[in-house]
């Protein structure tokens, strides 16, 4: 059945020449209901991805993915994009970068400190201290001691709160899994409070975090360390 909003979305998009992306590809009902109610009991399709008509082509493919927890009533709705350029510039990848920030703890700096030491004393005798032998030796100290700087997770979010994310995202998993009203019932409950849970130690992680950056910075300034303050 055919809404008003949905009436008037259609007639939106045929007078500015766009594509509801969903309309172009045929999908089971799960991977096109982009909400449910809060019982679990609704659904609905209420999410859309638009796409200028010039470019519809270049969608390949618009679904739901139910299994991305985002601690919504809604699910993830995305699109596949397929983009012919004119002309691919190679370029030199980023390098990973060393995790230094790992030296300002003492322990660590002593750890690459005797790491570094002896790969230097392997070395037969001091004609052997070359500058691509010093450079190996450095990068094998740093890969052993220090490791890469990891950018995949946000820093200011601790092991213990990406644990209880994960465990939001298997309740999650385990609602939209059950068939049974009276199941979903009490997975939502179940769900509801560890959303919140989670919502919780998020925004103390970042309280906790915001005032350990102050504090760094404080000490920075006191020992006119300005790349630190900055």
């Amino acid at each position: 059945m055919m809404t008003d909003n949905w009436e008037r979305l259609i007639n939106f998009c045929q007078e500015n020449y766009l594509v509801i992306g969903g309309t172009l590809f045929e999908h089971k009902d799960i991977h096109k209901l982009t909400w449910t109610s809060p019982d679990g009991r609704t659904q609905s399709q209420i999410d859309h991805i638009i796409i200028n008509g010039r470019w519809k082509h270049s969608l390949q493919d618009v679904r739901v993915m139910r299994n991305a927890d985002i601690g919504s009533d809604h699910f993830l709705l995305v699109a596949k994009v397929t983009l012919k350029l004119r002309k691919v510039r190679i370029g030199v990848s980023r390098s990973k970068r060393f995790d230094v920030d790992k030296l300002k703890n003492s322990k660590v700096k002593e750890e690459f400190s005797v790491a570094l030491w002896n790969r230097f004393s392997a070395l037969e005798d001091e004609t052997a201290l070359t500058i691509d032998n010093f450079n190996k030796a450095m990068k094998e100290a740093e890969e052993e001691v220090l490791g890469y700087i990891n950018n995949r997770k946000t820093e200011w979010i601790p092991e213990e709160t990406w644990t209880r994310i994960e465990e939001r995202r298997q309740i999650k998993k385990r609602l939209l899994d059950s068939n049974s009203p009276r199941l979903k019932d009490k997975i939502s409950k179940e769900y509801r409070g560890k959303d919140k849970e989670v919502n919780k130690s998020a925004r103390r992680d970042r309280r906790e975090y915001t005032e350990r950056l102050a504090k760094e910075a404080e000490v920075a300034a006191g020992k006119k360390d300005m790349k630190t303050v900055y």
